[in-house]
């Protein structure tokens, strides 16, 4: 029988670009996940947190498809000369094969077990994205979702299947209709 693969979801707001991207707790996490082939999955500023991440020697990010807070909703928000540095242009250094959708449109990319999304109004997008990930890990119907664990710092969202409430120490993701 197959084990049950937790993702872990980091959601979005400035904080992550000054308080995670150089965690040693938080990178550690990280690399324990997608080294133990779980999904991780990060949006709007979170992609920050993947920055000093290495798998296999690599950056967690190099040749993958992703994405993340662009340069241009951080200009359009005013923060461009505020922030310690642009998720994309950090993306883009690290050799990850960014994309972008036009500025406040839903936008997120799965590559392999990485999931990210571009801003904060698509943190349902890419829920939505991790859920059926780790649906499909476990060959089971989206409906057959009963309890799954998160790992978040603090989020909630509601997809068409589950409700997901997310916090520091994980919680649970239950149906929100019956199947």
């Amino acid at each position: 029988m197959r084990r049950h693969r937790p993702p872990l979801f980091y959601p979005g707001g400035h904080g992550p670009l000054w308080d995670l991207a150089d965690d040693a707790s938080s990178i550690a996490l990280i690399e324990a996940f997608y080294g133990a082939g779980k999904p991780v999955s990060a949006v709007c500023h979170a992609p920050a947190v993947l920055r000093r991440v290495v798998i296999d020697g690599e950056p967690i990010v190099k040749g993958r498809r992703v994405t993340g807070f662009s340069n241009s909703e951080e200009a359009a928000v005013g923060l461009i000369d505020v922030v310690p540095f642009l998720v994309e242009d950090e993306l883009v250094r690290l050799s990850g094969c960014y994309e972008k959708s036009p500025d406040w449109q839903s936008f997120a990319l799965v590559d392999g077990r990485l999931v990210t999304g571009q801003d904060p109004d698509w943190s349902e997008a890419a829920a939505e994205q991790l859920l059926s990930w780790s649906v499909s890990a476990r060959h089971a119907p989206a409906s057959a979702v009963s309890h799954r664990r998160c790992i978040s710092a603090g989020f909630t969202c509601s997809l068409g299947v589950a409700t997901c409430q997310l916090w520091p120490y994980g919680s649970t993701i239950r149906p929100a209709r019956s199947p």
